[in-house]
């Protein structure tokens, strides 16, 4: 580097020796003067001196030493100046300026070119206060130092080191801690892929923003920072994302590795990771939790989410949802977020259930936004009102029409009255002494769910063959009307 830095200092001291060796003036062009040649977009650029290495083209990462100036011969920078060094760019993106990336495509490497950028493609009407007024043009003397490196792999991904890291290496199916910004290759900024200083939470494999953001962080090292160049294969190809990202968008990605997270594994092979930490309340069995939630396989397919706006409201311990939702729910607080990777055992097991193929290991990230306990009566009955009737109340001995749905608390339905209710006077020992209680405080219209001890239901002998001894049991019922007996 030292030896480039010389060259071009050398170079320069050839152009500036009509200014007296002065930095604050514009060199005077060699002898012969070189052709000038001027883009349909305005530029115009002179070779000082032709380069014999490789050949900088679009989305190129190149090292660059420059000098920049006004019109007028006023030296605004420099990477010459002391304590300075050459800056590396990804040309198309507007790092320096638009005029500055088209003048650096076609350079070869040991090549100096001289630049005259209008603002239309410099620093627009609004400059760079204070140093660079509106709309004017402006004048770089430019070395390609290098270009790349570039790695590229077979499938077409490229990556490039901007930072090295020094901690532990990203696995493919690791969960990181990451920051990234992305651009297209024009060097506009894409809003929706830009997480400022904020790093999200991201398991590799399952494409949750890019398949080619995934494998470009595999690899990398706590710590790390490294630029991608996305194909549009490897990123949402011909369906595009929507609102932002059009479809066969190439994307450059910087991304900065954090840390990789560790998961909390319980004995039955449910994991967890913490993305917030609530600090409301923790859900109980039998409590109601209302969860916003997105699941998927590990693949990355996305087979079920609550982003509709309203949370799913659940009966906690009662079966209502496979196991692992309910282990990994009750011990979060409100408020909280989790990544919950779910078992097949804990899950729907061998079964085929909707899209979900059999054996599957589900992904879900959730959101506990609130928690209600249920009413508790004296005798150890417990219900939730999810519609409050206004009709009338019944009274011991009169005849009730009820709309009901029986589980077991593993969620083993036993019962239902399939849209024809039953009718019984209530009060009279007709139904389990949960039913009558239950319904004896309900209004005609309300809907409200009983979770009834074994002491109001059947006892230790059950009610065999489908309601075993000791069984809590779980109603949700409507009370439709109330007559005399």
């Amino acid at each position: 580097m030292k030896t480039l830095l010389l060259a071009l200092s050398a170079a320069l001291a050839v152009m500036l020796a009509g200014c007296g060796g002065s930095l604050t003036k514009s060199p005077v062009q060699p002898d012969p003067v070189p052709q000038t040649v001027i883009t349909q977009s305005g530029l115009q650029y002179q070779d000082i001196k032709v380069g014999i290495g490789k050949q900088a083209t679009a989305s190129d990462m190149v090292t660059v030493n420059y000098i920049l100036y006004l019109t007028n011969d006023t030296k605004v920078e420099s990477t010459m100046n002391p304590g300075g060094a050459p800056v590396e760019i990804t040309l198309g993106r507007k790092e320096i300026t638009a005029g500055f990336d088209e003048g650096v495509e076609g350079m070869s490497v040991g090549g100096h070119r001289r630049l005259v950028v209008p603002p239309e493609i410099g620093y627009g009407d609004t400059g760079k206060p204070p140093l660079i007024p509106g709309g004017v043009s402006v004048v770089y003397y430019v070395e390609l130092v290098s270009i790349g490196p570039w790695t590229t792999l077979p499938d077409g991904l490229k990556y490039t080191e901007l930072v090295e890291g020094t901690g532990a290496e990203v696995a493919a199916t690791d969960t990181v801690s990451v920051k990234y910004t992305a651009y297209f290759t024009s060097g506009k900024k894409i809003n929706s892929m830009d997480t400022g200083s904020t790093p999200v939470v991201i398991t590799l494999g399952m494409k949750e923003k890019t398949a080619g953001m995934d494998e470009g962080v595999t690899g990398m090292k706590v710590g790390g920072k490294r630029r991608l160049w996305i194909p549009a294969d490897l990123a949402y190809g011909s369906a595009g994302h929507s609102p932002d990202i059009p479809s066969n968008s190439i994307l450059i990605v910087d991304v900065e590795v954090v840390n990789i997270r560790e998961w909390t594994t319980l004995p039955d092979g449910l994991k967890y990771i913490d993305l917030t930490v609530g600090t409301g309340a923790s859900p109980a069995t039998y409590d109601n939790a209302s969860v916003n939630y997105t699941g998927w396989l590990t693949d990355g397919t996305k087979f079920d989410s609550s982003t509709s706006g309203t949370p799913f409201l659940f009966t906690v311990g009662t079966g209502q949802v496979i196991a692992g939702w309910d282990e990994g729910i009750m011990s979060m607080k409100v408020g909280g977020k989790r990544r919950l990777m779910i078992p097949s055992a804990l899950a729907y097991g061998d079964t085929v259930h909707g899209s979900i193929p059999a054996g599957s290991t589900l992904v879900f990230d959730n959101e506990l936004v609130q928690v209600a306990a249920p009413v508790t009566t004296a005798s150890g009955l417990k219900y939730h009102d999810y519609l409050v009737g206004t009709g009338a109340s019944p009274s011991t001995g009169d005849r009730v029409f009820v709309n009901y749905t029986g589980w077991l608390t593993d969620g083993t339905q036993f019962d239902a009255s399939n849209g024809v209710p039953i009718d019984f006077l209530i009060g009279t020992g007709a139904v389990i002494a949960g039913w009558d209680e239950g319904i004896m405080s309900m209004k005609v219209g309300g809907r409200r769910k009983l979770i009834i001890p074994p002491a109001l239901g059947y006892g230790s002998a059950g009610n065999p063959p489908k309601i075993p001894g000791d069984a809590w049991l779980v109603f949700q019922t409507e009370l439709m009307n109330v007559t005399g007996p």
